[in-house]
């Protein structure tokens, strides 16, 4: 009994020391918007991340999927 115990604490410390350490993410520098397997280009403005949030023109991409399915006449 005492040494399940144990083994649980053991565990639960363990657990406990690498949920808590901090994840890294690497991340390319370049964002692509992709739209039924194509790659979306931005002649002016190409999307950007500010404050954690990617950004991305809407403009051009309504523009294509207008042109795509219709949508934007």
């Amino acid at each position: 009994m005492r040494f399940t115990k144990k083994l649980l604490a053991a565990v639960l410390v363990f657990l406990m020391v690498f949920t808590m350490m901090p994840v890294v993410t690497l991340a390319s520098d370049t964002i692509t918007v992709t739209i039924d397997s194509e790659i979306v280009e931005f002649a002016d403005q190409g999307p950007v991340i500010i404050g954690g949030r990617t950004l991305v023109p809407v403009g051009r991409v309504f523009e294509i999927l207008g042109s795509m399915y219709g949508l934007l006449q």
